[in-house]
C-alpha cells in the first residue's frame, strides 16, 4: 500500500482479532492434515502473575487509511506450511533440534514429503 500518510507515524498491521496457543495449534494441525495427532496440555501452575494473557493488534489507524485483511490467519498458515513444505526449507524448531543433537555439524536432511 502506497501513501503519503501516515507520514512517520506507528501504525499496526493485523487482524484485530487474538488467537491463543492452542487456537494456533489446532488451525496448524488441521492445515497439515495431523489434527488426530495433536496432544494439548495446559499446565496452569507454569504461569506467572504478569504473564501477558492477550495480545491483540488495534488496527483502526491502518484501516482509516484505506487498508484492508487480504489473507485470513488460516489461509496465511496454509500459505507458510506449503512454502515449507514444497521448498524444503527447515522450520526454525527444526534448525534448533538438529543443531541440539548434532552439534554445528548440521546432517544433510531434507524434509519434502516428510510433513
Amino acid at each position: 500500500m502506497e501513501s503519503l500518510e501516515p507520514n512517520g507515524q506507528l501504525i499496526n498491521l493485523g487482524s484485530g482479532r487474538s488467537y491463543s496457543i492452542e487456537e494456533l495449534a489446532r488451525m496448524i494441525a488441521r492445515t497439515m492434515g495431523k489434527e488426530d495427532r495433536l496432544r494439548i496440555e495446559i499446565d496452569r501452575g507454569r504461569l506467572r502473575p504478569c504473564d501477558v494473557d492477550l495480545l491483540q493488534c488495534d488496527n483502526t489507524r491502518i484501516c482509516e487509511l484505506g487498508w484492508r485483511l487480504l489473507v485470513d490467519i488460516e489461509e496465511g498458515l496454509k500459505r507458510t506450511i506449503d512454502h515449507y513444505s514444497e521448498t524444503g526449507q527447515l522450520w526454525p524448531w527444526e534448525k534448533w533440534y538438529w543443531r541440539e543433537r548434532w552439534g554445528d555439524s548440521q546432517p544433510n536432511y531434507t524434509k519434502q514429503g516428510h510433513l
